[in-house]
């Protein structure tokens, strides 16, 4: 294929999905077959337009398109590799298959036509050529219009043309119902346990001066598709932590609520195969 071709036809088929262009001389210069994936009225005509405008500027070449339903097309292309009859230009997820290709000697090296050619290349992200370079050399054309932007990527929009032309370091913005704003990461742990896991609160009533339980406790559990009656057998279990504690001389709250966290979670852990969250509330009377 002349170097003039492989330029035109990487110009006319830049608004595809990833192209790569073959090097197979079997096909008549005039002629350029290219085989796609788009079979919706929409993307068909759109790419009829484009192979149009294309030959309305380049007289003497014919852009031969085909539109392939998406089953069938690694099967069909697969064949034509292996025929050495593949089409001049097709769509092409890049990665492994399109590798083979490459290894064949069956795919053209773009490099140097989009080295001749910055202005043309700086159109799209370099991310965009990740998947159809190997070895430094690049064997595809990403989809023409089309950004591959991370959180913060700044686009210049211009002249009908998208280009990226910097990054900022931003960090995500959450809207959590009504509001807007910063939630942590902790935020996301809980909800995500929450969701996952299930929760559960204990309450006890103690004597503050004793330490005695004079109420509970009360296990109240969500997200669990057991009864709550399966947590009967833990109860004595709180019993007992919060008595020994007690007779320790641990009267504070927040201490007596820690030791009802360790218990029942170490049960709920061994016997229900979970880590729900827990909130224990140790009230003093």
């Amino acid at each position: 294929m002349k170097a003039g071709s492989v330029s035109k036809i990487s110009v006319l088929f830049g608004s595809l999905a990833a192209l790569a262009l073959t090097s197979v001389t079997a096909h008549a210069v005039e002629t350029i077959t290219a085989w796609d994936l788009q079979t919706t009225t929409g993307a068909v005509k759109i790419l009829g337009d484009a192979a149009a405008r294309f030959e309305k500027a380049n007289p003497g070449f014919k852009a031969e398109q085909s539109h392939i339903q998406n089953d069938a097309y690694k099967t069909k292309l697969k064949i034509a590799f292996g025929a050495n009859q593949p089409p001049c230009v097709f769509s092409s997820w890049g990665g492994g298959p399109l590798r083979e290709y490459v290894k064949a000697g069956q795919v053209v090296d773009l490099t140097p036509y989009l080295d001749k050619d910055p202005a043309f290349k700086e159109r799209f992200a370099p991310a965009g050529f990740s998947s159809v370079t190997f070895d430094g050399k690049i064997y595809g054309i990403p989809a023409e219009n089309t950004i591959i932007a991370e959180n913060g990527t700044v686009v210049d929009l211009r002249d009908g043309v998208a280009k990226v032309v910097g990054q900022l370091d931003l960090g995500f913005v959450y809207v959590d119902g009504s509001t807007v704003g910063e939630i942590t990461d902790a935020d996301l742990k809980d909800r995500r346990i929450l969701g996952e896991e299930g929760f559960i609160s204990v309450i006890v009533v103690v004597d503050s001066a004793t330490g005695r339980i004079i109420t509970g406790p009360e296990v109240h559990a969500r997200g669990f598709a057991e009864d709550d009656s399966v947590f009967d057998s833990v109860k004595p279990k709180i019993v007992a932590a919060l008595t020994e504690a007690a007779q320790s001389g641990v009267r504070d709250t927040h201490a007596l609520s820690q030791v009802v966290r360790r218990t029942i979670g170490r049960w709920v852990n061994q016997q229900l195969r979970r880590r729900p969250m827990i909130v224990p509330l140790v009230i003093e009377a």
